[in-house]
């Protein structure tokens, strides 16, 4: 609904005026069945449209009827997305999924619909068919999508940033790269109904930047499916995995350093990048300087699923940088080094894999808490004398269906919020 006055005169509004009038559209917007108006998902990419809906044509299913609904939106889905659908489902709940850029996992399992969109007002022009009990959105870097969601106030919406930028980012860098980019996120972080946090980084942002969030935050972390079934046989050699992203140069030091020592130490060592042109990088540059009979291999890019099952037939995993590796200080502070999360740690835990991480206080504090992994100051030196070794358990606090039941229960005190302020702003404005 196009309204007849302009951005700058509604920010003017008052609060409860715009509450009562966003109440009015939402109702008048549920009451229009007309089929101008329905979805039309396509085959495919199922990317939303508007127009005339063929009445053979299924509609688009009604978010009213499904009593534990959740719309995830995110401009690029990864397995954090996937992980929290898989154990939001084994308690009951249903979702759907808009998102900018193709998941990396296959979404038909887990979503009973999935749109895609091109820009934020396509996304919020998506959000609005539905009515869920909570929205949780998803950014990483970029908050266009999030603020515009945000901003517009259509439900309770539940915010997670992935990798915090403020703070955690050589300001420089984030201004250079990603203009406007921290200012669109602090007003995600102040201005949602709730934060759903990976790491500690957004505990360093509100005591020392001073952040005032709006809504209140749960630990979530990034979780383990506790299906995956180790594939090793004991009398293979050691083999030692590595995943996730490279420096920006296309090569992570230690990798290299260690990459040269593994005939020695009787090892394997398997790189699975998160990009593929960085894999090509690595690969090539591993050929110029290792012998042919080296057993280090640089695999494709692969997609979530398929990245599991490699890294079950794997003994260890490495999560060893530190702040001085290439592309690690020139982009990020120390704080990041710190405070943030690993999200291949965890995928090392699900395949059953004993870990060797930094000294970073958050990564270093889970794998000792629960005993799996161990901090390492020289990784090269490690690898030395490394038996087969045994698999490790995924602790029950990691598993997913675990953190499913209390992100439900933050999803429903959210919402009751929410629903509590709508309604005090609708007597107010009456």
């Amino acid at each position: 609904m196009q309204l007849p006055f302009s951005q700058e005169e509604w920010a003017r509004t008052p609060e409860a005026v715009r509450a009562f009038v966003r109440q009015l559209i939402r109702r008048m917007r549920d009451s229009d069945t007309s089929p101008a108006n329905e979805l039309k998902a396509g085959s495919g990419g199922q990317t939303a449209e508007t127009g005339h809906v063929p009445a053979s044509e299924s509609r688009v299913q009604s978010a009213r009827e499904t009593n534990n609904l959740v719309v995830f939106i995110s401009d690029a889905p990864r397995s954090r997305e996937a992980k929290l659908m898989y154990g939001l489902r084994a308690h009951g709940w249903s979702g759907i999924l808009l998102h900018r850029d193709p998941p990396t996992f296959d979404p038909a399992p887990l979503f009973t619909q999935t749109f895609s969109y091109r820009t934020p007002q396509e996304a919020l022009s998506l959000a609005r068919r539905f009515a869920p009990r909570v929205y949780h959105l998803f950014s990483n870097w970029r908050f266009d999508t999030a603020e515009h969601v945000i901003g517009d106030k259509l439900g309770p919406v539940i915010f997670d940033d992935y990798d915090v930028m403020a703070g955690m980012v050589q300001p420089e860098i984030a201004q250079e790269r990603h203009p406007g980019q921290l200012e669109k996120e602090r007003y995600c972080l102040e201005h949602a109904d709730g934060l759903t946090c990976r790491s500690l980084e957004l505990q360093y942002v509100k005591r020392r930047l001073g952040y005032r969030f709006g809504g209140k935050r749960i630990f979530v972390p990034d979780g383990c499916y506790g299906t995956i079934i180790p594939q090793r046989r004991p009398q293979e050699r050691p083999k030692v995995a590595y995943c996730g992203n490279l420096s920006p140069n296309g090569e992570t030091n230690y990798l290299k350093a260690v990459a040269e020592k593994v005939e020695e130490a009787g090892i394997e060592l398997h790189i699975f990048p998160s990009l593929q042109v960085k894999a090509d990088k690595l690969r090539a540059e591993l050929r110029r300087i290792l012998p042919a009979t080296a057993p280090v291999y640089v695999h494709d890019t692969l997609p979530y699923d398929g990245l599991l099952q490699e890294l079950a037939q794997c003994h260890y995993g490495l999560h060893a940088l530190t702040p001085e590796d290439e592309g690690i200080q020139q982009t990020y502070r120390i704080e990041k080094f710190e405070y943030a999360s690993a999200n291949k740690v965890f995928d090392y835990v699900d395949a059953g894999l004993y870990s060797f991480v930094h000294h970073g206080k958050f990564i270093r504090f889970l794998m000792k808490r629960y005993r799996l992994g161990e901090h390492v100051a020289d990784p090269v030196a490690v690898i030395s004398g490394l038996g087969v070794g045994e698999s490790v358990s995924v602790p029950d606090s990691f598993l997913v269906g675990d953190i499913a039941k209390r992100l439900i229960a933050f999803y429903e005190e959210t919402e009751y919020g929410w629903r509590k302020s709508e309604h005090q702003y609708a007597q107010a404005s009456a």
